[in-house]
């Protein structure tokens, strides 16, 4: 493959191994016997609806504070600032999924109503002002995947709108939010982010700008210092990983640097103020020379390439497995392991599933030991709302599952 990769074989062939340890991390975690889920509740459809508004709307402005406070990364340094509501963005997810369960079960007719509408564009309002494809593309397959995890038919009409939809998506909001990735941006106010937006699609969308001849890197594995490839070969992290396997070798590995990192990063800054400003990956790119200095860089790299930084063949095996691992068995302790018709399976699926390969070491620890037990909180304190504002009872149902054969 002549495509600017720098160690071809091995980066597929860890990914590979990787995808087969993923799926026996999955099956042995099925085989532990969980007699009673802890978050199995039956919600009314009045209780859908409420819960789903409720949490949409604490979700939606936890968001804005989360991109108005949070600290920023510009040239390497990173800004004063309060990243604790980061954790709750997930809400957001959670509102679609409600909102959608409902409608799925109210409405044979329709699979979308204004409350949806108005939740997407939301969601696609924050993604272009946080410079970030994650809100609205989160929310949208949340909308997408309960519709069909709720067992509704979607008809033809519906599906070709929602084919040009995607394609609009992809040649127009992916480019503009790549584009428009720069410390300028990263700097601006918040209105003045809303204008360069504006000013931006008005000037190059909807005049000369051609999206398809925008940058041919974003579609390559060509390598610069901005941009990623958003098609399907970031979901296994290709680029990422083949610079760790060209770069890692006996001499500069971080050994359990990242079980470490991840423990500060869970520590209140209250506790910590002096917590270091870098990553695991932060470590791997300045070990391996990507980075000329240490800096907080910011980038993704997946469990697969920081697990290799660590102990390379036949070590990552072995924590990639066992992360993954604690991992599977943690959310089948939670939700039952179908997710049909199941809003909080659909939530896990949603927040921790579909990016869950650009998750690195430190990360996954840091979401098992802090993001989940959040997630958790939040959602019995918003269900406890729910309950004063329907007046009725949520049950909770047990369910037993079988002990596998």
């Amino acid at each position: 493959i002549d495509v600017g990769l720098l160690a071809v074989d091995d980066t597929f062939i860890v990914i590979m191994v990787g995808s087969f340890l993923t799926v026996a991390a999955l099956f042995a975690s099925k085989a532990i016997h969980i007699h009673k889920n802890i978050l199995d509740f039956s919600l009314s459809n009045k209780q859908l609806q409420v819960y789903g508004f409720i949490t949409y709307g604490f979700g939606f402005g936890l968001t804005i504070l989360h991109v108005l406070l949070r600290p920023t990364t510009i040239a390497g340094e990173t800004t004063a600032g309060f990243g604790g509501f980061g954790g709750f963005i997930g809400l957001m997810y959670l509102g679609v999924i409600c909102t959608t369960a409902y409608l799925a079960k109210t409405d044979s007719r329709r699979v979308f109503n204004i409350s949806i509408v108005l939740m997407l564009a939301g969601a696609l309002l924050l993604s272009l002002l946080d410079n970030s494809k994650l809100f609205f593309t989160l929310s949208l397959l949340s909308y997408i995947t309960t519709l069909f995890l709720f067992g509704r038919k979607v008809s033809l009409r519906y599906i070709l709108v929602g084919m040009l939809f995607v394609i609009f998506y992809s040649t127009v909001v992916v480019p503009t939010i790549q584009v428009l990735r720069t410390d300028t941006f990263k700097e601006a106010s918040f209105q003045k982010r809303m204008d360069i937006v504006v000013d931006f699609v008005a000037e190059n969308i909807m005049g000369t700008y051609s999206a398809s001849s925008l940058s041919a890197a974003l579609f390559n594995y060509d390598y610069y210092p901005n941009l990623h490839t958003p098609i399907i070969d970031r979901l296994e992290m290709v680029q990422d990983l083949d610079l760790v396997l060209d770069g890692v070798d006996s001499s500069n590995t971080i050994g359990w640097q990242p079980f470490v990192m991840a423990l500060e990063l869970i520590t209140p800054r209250v506790l910590a103020p002096s917590k270091s400003p870098f990553t695991d990956v932060d470590i791997i790119g300045y070990q391996i020379g990507y980075m000329p200095t240490l800096i907080a860089w910011r980038r993704t790299m997946g469990i697969f390439g920081v697990s290799y930084a660590m102990f390379m063949w036949p070590g990552w095996m072995l924590v990639a497995f066992f992360l993954i691992f604690a991992f599977f068995l943690m959310v089948r302790k939670l939700v039952p392991f179908s997710a049909m018709g199941n809003i909080f399976g659909i939530y896990f699926l949603i927040k921790y599933g579909i990016n869950f390969t650009e998750i690195g070491v430190q990360n996954l620890i840091a979401v098992m030991l802090r993001g989940i037990p959040m997630d958790v909180i939040m959602i019995f304190i918003l269900l406890t709302i729910t309950k004063f504002f329907s007046r009725a009872e949520i049950k909770h149902i047990p369910q037993i599952i079988p002990r596998p054969r």
